[in-house]
């Protein structure tokens, strides 16, 4: 069977989340799919490079491909961007950007998560600079998958 773990709830607005990235996981107030704008998640659909129509307005190849990917000022990791601009891809995928915010308010992003369409996983990348735990940003974005990605559970 094919499913995505179900949230549970520390308050009704505070989703509970146990990475063992403390900050990640006092910020974290929800984790969802989709065009998503969180204290600690923004993800959008990004649409492929060939598609042109939207609602009643046409477009030009790249154009809705780029608009949806000036959700993300940060650098998106290069390998992901090779993915979302190669323009034989057909379908939408969602790309996701995980992070914390620090004391001097800065965005201190912590990885990125790529699926398809239908949430089935495609990468993901933890972004480490110099002096941070590799480990924990590894756990906090696996914590992360485990609410949009879809994965198998033995029956």
């Amino acid at each position: 069977m094919i499913i995505m773990e179900k949230a549970t709830w520390d308050n009704p607005n505070k989703m509970h989340i146990d990475s063992g990235f403390k900050a990640f996981d006092k910020q974290t107030t929800l984790i969802t799919t989709g065009n998503v704008i969180a204290p600690t998640q923004t993800s959008f659909y990004i649409r492929p490079y060939n598609e042109i129509i939207n609602g009643g307005y046409e477009g030009k190849p790249g154009e809705f491909l780029a608009y949806d990917l000036k959700h993300f000022v940060d650098p998106i990791p290069q390998r992901m961007q090779d993915v979302l601009l190669d323009k034989n891809r057909t379908e939408s995928y969602i790309l996701y950007k995980f992070f914390v915010r620090r004391k001097d308010k800065t965005t201190d992003v912590i990885g990125y998560v790529l699926t398809d369409y239908n949430h089935n996983y495609i990468d993901h990348q933890v972004i480490c600079n110099y002096g941070c735990s590799v480990w924990k940003r590894d756990a906090a974005i696996h914590e992360a998958m485990r609410y949009i990605v879809q994965h198998t559970q033995a029956v």
